[in-house]
This record gives structure tokens, sequence and C-alpha cells, in this order.
């Protein structure tokens, strides 16, 4: 847990980066590039270990790493065509919503534990994801393009590349193709990422798209350390015996308190009524989840409260009651937050309600 908490804290700090990234007039892509490449220099300080070493290319990791070298730059290509086209909501809602390919792929593949409380904890999460995220105006804010325009794809693919990653991550683990306390893997990943991506900054300065400041450069640097770390912190918490399936949800929960949090503080960034309530279901689904993994392997559970442990139906009710009371008995949101999130939301909730209600009837826990 230790190296998950170290995870966050690092993946934190690359959002805050990034917003120095605007102050100080930043090129983002450029300041990428040479992300990567410190990330490979801060290998080599680590461990004393470069990419594509000697025996390095017999490596059963090998082709994994190179894709996702690729995967790596595309993602950013496509989460900044989402930002541009429809708002860093969606593109943060989008990357966070991998969860949707990653939990489903670790448990039905490799049989990692599945319970009710487990579901109901990954449930929570996506829901938190899209609260947190809300803006005074609803969830979508284009700039230049809607759904309507067939861009449409663009943040689905920032959806599936993001998803990608972590499945690959868990497939090089499970099968034991690369040793994660070794940053060998992972140093290869980064430098493919940065030949690909220099190779890029130097068309575009070629064609003049591009103007070079030693700003990228210095920003490039900051950004590498932390990202890094954050990766390495990363397969070390896929390492520890923690499930997938647990790891990816908490990362992804934790980032969004950890960086809602930071913002409050740092921004003075006031939230509004249905933010704050997903921090509610944030917590409530980290609860689930970590109290969740103990359960069956391989299939699902039946939802029967004889499948849970004490401990289990305690947070399962009590994250239950807490929502209950959140949404109202009927599904319809205090007026407050209605004047927040729109008349359109009544129906969502509604059906969360029945889903609580139904879970509630199914885990026979005693309000008492």
């Amino acid at each position: 847990m230790v190296s998950l908490f170290l995870a966050i804290i690092c993946s934190v700090s690359l959002g805050f980066i990034f917003k120095l990234f605007e102050r100080f007039r930043i090129s983002a892509f450029q300041a990428i590039a040479i992300n990567y490449l410190t990330c490979v220099l801060c290998g080599w300080l680590h461990a004393g270990v470069l990419p594509f070493a000697i025996g390095e290319p017999s490596a059963p990791w090998l082709p994994y790493a190179l894709a996702l070298g690729g995967v790596f730059i595309a993602g950013f290509q496509t989460a900044a065509l989402t930002v541009q086209y429809f708002g860093v909501t969606i593109s943060q809602v989008m990357q966070k919503m991998s969860l949707l390919l990653t939990v489903p792929f670790a448990i039905g593949v490799y049989g990692e534990t599945s319970n009710p409380a487990k579901w109901m904890g990954f449930v929570f999460a996506l829901s938190a994801i899209i609260l947190v995220n809300w803006r005074q105006k609803g969830l979508v804010a284009p700039t230049f393009a809607s759904w309507e325009t067939g861009m449409f794809w663009i943040p689905l693919l920032t959806w599936l590349l993001s998803g990608i990653i972590e499945i690959t991550l868990i497939v090089v683990r499970r099968e034991q193709l690369a040793d994660f306390k070794s940053p060998a893997f992972i140093t290869t990943v980064f430098c493919t990422a940065g030949l690909i991506g220099a190779f890029l900054t130097v068309v575009g300065l070629t064609q003049q798209r591009l103007q070079f400041s030693w700003r990228n450069v210095l920003g490039g640097i900051g950004l590498g350390i932390p990202n890094y770390a954050s990766m390495w912190f990363l397969f070390q918490a896929l390492d520890s015996g923690l499930e997938a399936s647990v790891v990816f949800p908490l990362l992804n929960i934790g980032v969004i308190l950890v960086a809602t949090f930071g913002a409050m503080w740092l921004f003075k960034e006031r939230l509004l009524t249905l933010q704050r309530w997903g921090i509610v279901l944030a917590i409530a689904s980290i609860g689930l989840i970590s109290t969740g993994c103990h359960g069956r392997k391989g299939t699902a559970r039946t939802g029967r409260g004889s499948d849970l442990s004490p401990l289990q139906r305690h947070v399962v009710f009590a994250s239950l009651r807490l929502n209950l009371s959140v949404f109202g008995a009927n599904g319809e949101l205090p007026l407050h937050s209605c004047n927040d999130a729109g008349a359109a939301s009544k129906g969502a909730m509604a059906f969360y309600c029945k889903y609580y209600s139904s879970a509630r009837k199914q885990l026979h826990v005693n309000p008492g």
C-alpha cells in the first residue's frame, strides 16, 4: 500500500506540473518528449539500467515495451486532442474510465477476486469519477467541436489507449514476462516513447510548426522525474501481491481525491455540491474495494450476505445508507444539488437508488 500511495502522490504532481506549463508558456509536446528521455536517465541513475542493453533483444517483454512506447505517445496526442475539442473534463473522465476495461479483464482473464463489495466499489468509483469532474455547466464542455460533429472517436480512442496501457501492464506482470523489481522494462518503454517524440519534434522544428525554447527542456526534466517515480511505484504496487483490479481503481480514485484537495489548497478552487458527493463516493469505493479484495477467485459472487465478512457487510451497508441519504429515498437530489446538476441527473440518481435498495436486500444487512 505504501508503493501505491507514493504512486498516487507522484501522479498528482504531474497534473500540477501541467498546470504550470500553461502559466510559463511551455510547449507540452516538446516537454513530453524530453520527459521520456529524462525518465530513461532516471532509470540509469536509479539502477544503472539502460534500454536495449546486451541480452534485451531476446527478452520476452521487448515487443510489449516497444508497443507501449508507441501507445504512450499516441495516448498523449489523443488526450491533447480531447482537451482541444471537448475540454479538460472529458479528457480526464475518459482516461479514468479505462477501469471499464481493466477491472473486467483482470477478473475475467486472470480470475482475480470478485464479490459484491468489490463490484459495488467499482460502480462507486465510476460514479465518483464523473461527479468529481462535474462543472457548473455540466460534464461536457466542447470548444471547437461536439459529439454531433463526428469527432466523438477522439475521446473514445483516449479511453481505449488508456485501457490498453493498463491491460498490457497486467499481462506483462501476470505472465511474468518482466521483472518488475528491475527498471529495465519501463526504461525501454520510456526510451521508445522518447525516440518517437524526439523524431516528431525534430520534424516539427524543421517544418517550423514548433519553436524551440529552453523552457520546454526544463519543463520536460521537471516532468520526467515524478513521471518515472510514479511508474516505478506503480510497478512495485503491482508486484506487492495486490491484485490489478484493486491497484488501478485505488490509483485512479486516489489521484482524484488528492488532486481535488490539492487544488482546493493550492489554487483555492471551490467545489460544487455534486463534486463533494463525488468525494464521498470515492472514499466509499476505496473502503469497499479494499475490503472486497479477499473474496472468491475466478467467478463472481452470488450477492448473498453470507458471502461477505462482517467488516465487508458493515462497509457495504454504511455506503448504501450514506448514498440513500444523499440522493433521497425516491432517487431525487436535494434542491441545492439539483441547482448544480440540473433536472437531467434525477433519472440517473433514481437508477442508483433502486440499485442500492436491491443490493441491500441481497446482502441481508440489518440496519441496526
